[in-house]
């Protein structure tokens, strides 16, 4: 008998907006791996940070 590999998803039921001017760049990416709806939304006049 084989195992599913299946994984727990507590948020499959929750849609988050990500406003990344708002909100750190990695938060919605861990809410989306524990199973939410991320909608990202950006500004169309930011500016790329340096590097």
């Amino acid at each position: 008998m084989t195992k599913s590999k299946s994984r727990v998803r507590f948020l499959d039921d929750l849609r988050v907006l990500e406003i990344t001017s708002l909100s750190p760049n990695q938060l919605g990416m861990h809410l989306g791996d524990l199973g939410a709806e991320v909608i990202k939304i950006e500004s169309s006049d930011a500016t790329m940070p340096s590097t």
